[in-house]
């Protein structure tokens, strides 16, 4: 894989993006999932891609936030050293960017210093740790009880992930399992998606969990929504154990990515839509079962790998975004793809809200 050679030395007369006149009265947001660091497919090991992602945005400036829909680290294909600092190749003269790396450039070069990291399913160890903390580890150290429960919606708003950021004033937070936003008005839910794939929980599937005869009390609705994301919790950590150990994760590597490349290579020619109906059913019933009450306009995904929108015309959820991903599975593949969101003004969220690729 090709890598930039002066990848250490940040551009001293780098410039954060400058709004132009005919957007100085909006700002922008960056979502993105699904940059796997630490697979050695991951195109933001170049920082080729990463100067060619901010070339793209200079339309959208000011950019002042940062949403990582989840997988941006692959914590099931690589270790953190892999992820983080780019130690993905033997020879240490064409190591690769890393996240570390990246994420500070993205935040000198656009002028951003808000980031949300929302857990995905291959980095899903960040969501755990943090819950250990808060839950066990931090009432042990302060003398508390333990109340025996994980909750498993939570905001950490201060992130051992604050220490990757040399950018000052920049601040990370990390929401699981979805972030919410209004875009001019209007309500969005931003998630990684893997809760609308049921191998991600031992195939149960979250459409169906919820889609039982009659109504549902709020106390049955809880149940199930916990017992759901438990299903999620213990196959996460049932495959970040196996990836502990090199061996099992250079075996699972080799399974993985070869059934991941062929399945790109075969959408390609089939041309299969980014949303299927059991997506659409599974978003659908996550919207109205765990999410707080209330209208919600859209939902931002990731996870599948396939960008693109659609428009639903029955249901709780009317418009649905995919930004795809910064991996290489197949010569098809773009070199990456994203979601750039609009804030202030009239603008519809149609247009707001808009898939680019490079």
């Amino acid at each position: 894989m090709t890598t930039s050679s002066n990848q250490n030395t940040p551009k001293k007369n780098a410039q954060p993006l400058q709004a132009t006149s005919a957007i100085r009265q909006t700002t922008s947001t960056l979502v993105v999932s699904d940059l796997h660091f630490g697979d050695t497919r991951c195109t933001l090991h170049s920082m080729r891609t990463a100067e060619a992602l901010v070339a793209k945005l200079s339309p959208f400036a000011p950019l002042t936030d940062i949403v990582l829909l989840g997988d941006i680290l692959d914590l099931q294909l690589a270790n953190w050293a892999q992820a983080v600092e780019g130690m993905i190749l033997a020879t240490p003269a064409k190591r690769a960017a890393g996240f570390r790396y990246f994420i500070n450039f993205l935040l000198r070069e656009t002028g951003a210093r808000r980031i949300t990291y929302v857990p995905g399913n291959h980095d899903y160890r960040i969501f755990d740790y943090h819950s250990v903390e808060r839950s066990l580890l931090r009432p042990l150290r302060n003398g508390k009880k333990l109340s025996g429960k994980t909750s498993f919606f939570r905001t950490f708003p201060e992130s051992f992930l604050q220490g990757l950021l040399t950018v000052p004033d920049a601040k990370i937070q990390v929401v699981y399992p979805h972030h919410t936003i209004r875009v001019n008005g209007e309500r969005i839910i931003l998630t990684h998606g893997h809760f609308f794939d049921p191998t991600q929980a031992f195939n149960h599937e979250i459409g169906k969990i919820f889609s039982k005869t009659g109504p549902l009390s709020r106390d049955q609705i809880v149940r199930l929504r916990q017992n759901y994301f438990r299903r999620v919790s213990l196959y996460q950590n049932l495959v970040s154990g196996i990836s502990m150990r090199k061996d099992l994760r250079d075996w699972f590597s080799s399974l993985y990515q070869p059934v991941t490349s062929w399945k790109q290579k075969f959408q390609h020619r089939q041309r299969k839509q980014f949303l299927t109906d059991a997506m659409k059913r599974s978003i659908e019933h996550y919207v109205t079962f765990c999410c707080r009450p209330g209208r919600v306009h859209g939902v931002i995904f990731g996870h599948t790998h396939r960008p693109g929108t659609a428009t639903l015309q029955n249901g709780p959820v009317r418009y649905v975004w995919n930004c795809g991903s910064f991996l290489r599975e197949s010569s098809q593949s773009p070199l990456g793809s994203f979601i750039t969101i609009r804030n202030g003004g009239k603008m519809p969220i149609t247009e707001a809200i808009q898939v680019h690729q490079l």
